[in-house]
């Protein structure tokens, strides 16, 4: 993170949330999944591409009517 996104956070967190807008509480937190992101899934964020995938879910029987 550079010096000037960190310095953000910082006087975010510092001087009060409750003063700021939407757009910077917006930003702070797309700040922070960013940090987080780059240590719980490096690869993904140096790609630049995120890989999703859905797998529908298998329906049982048990639910059904006899």
């Amino acid at each position: 993170m550079d010096k000037k996104n960190e310095q953000f956070l910082r006087d975010y967190f510092e001087n009060g949330k409750e003063s700021t807008t939407i757009s910077e509480h917006l930003f702070a937190q797309n700040l922070l999944l960013k940090e987080i992101a780059k240590h719980l899934a490096p690869d993904i964020i140096t790609s630049g591409k995120l890989k999703v995938s859905y797998e529908k879910p298998k329906h049982s029987n048990r639910h059904s009517r006899k």
